[in-house]
């Protein structure tokens, strides 16, 4: 997550997150939710706010995009953060951690765990702002 945020200040000054909820355990409708437009700030700490349902549950996916189209960064229910956007400014950061070009593969078959205890977190999450919410798309969540 800390990764995701550093890569987000290449990309600003104002974003957006986009919350895509593909299943869900509760009262919450599946769907994608746009965040209003926000500040870094903004961003940081809802990723640290809700970083243990993010990282820990394959039910959704969490995009983060500047509002002016300079980049997006999409963090899918593998775990795997896809940057689109200044690669340039990208590469840096992610040599300075020690990553390096390269493939690699989803083992295959593998499960994805939607856990009852973040059912209630992301209630929260989704009453964090006045979500746009509209229907899932083709191809979300894999």
């Amino acid at each position: 997550m800390r990764l995701l945020c550093d890569l987000a200040e290449f990309i600003g000054p104002e974003y957006f997150l986009l919350y895509v909820l593909v299943a869900s355990r509760s009262q919450v409708e599946c769907g994608r939710y746009e965040s209003p437009p926000l500040e870094l700030v903004d961003v940081q700490i809802f990723v640290e706010r809700f970083r243990d349902l993010l990282t820990n549950d394959a039910r959704h996916e969490l995009w983060i995009g500047s509002t002016n189209d300079t980049g997006l960064l999409v963090y899918d229910h593998h775990g795997i953060i896809y940057a689109y956007g200044p690669l340039e400014d990208f590469e840096p950061s992610l040599v300075l951690r020690g990553l390096k070009p390269g493939g690699f593969e989803i083992p295959a078959p593998h499960t994805h765990h939607f856990h009852g205890e973040y059912d209630e977190i992301v209630d929260q999450l989704v009453a964090q702002w006045e979500w746009r919410r509209t229907d899932l798309q083709p191809g979300d969540g894999g």
